[in-house]
């Protein structure tokens, strides 16, 4: 298992300041609990949305909204940018 803390051991290069910005680094990463992700694992399927609406009608113009987006190519742009390839 990769872990964030291990990996930023390899960063002692990219910096100037060497240690420093390693110590640094993991001292945001321990700050921020941002070591939860260390067991992230990306998989190659598709994406899925799960929208919700306070009643029918607002609903059915969500619907309507989304097949004007999708019409548009709108909808294609947003899912783009959304990819983290």
């Amino acid at each position: 298992m990769l872990s964030s803390l291990v990996l930023a051991d390899g960063l002692k290069k990219y910096s100037e300041r060497g240690p420093a910005y390693v110590d640094t680094l993991k001292g945001i990463i321990r700050k921020n609990n941002l070591q939860i992700a260390d067991d992230a694992v990306f998989r190659d399927e598709p994406m899925k949305f799960v929208l919700g609406a306070p009643d029918p009608a607002a609903a059915e113009k969500l619907r309507a909204d989304i097949e004007s987006m999708r019409q548009s190519g709108e909808l294609e742009t947003i899912i783009a940018r959304m990819r983290l390839e």
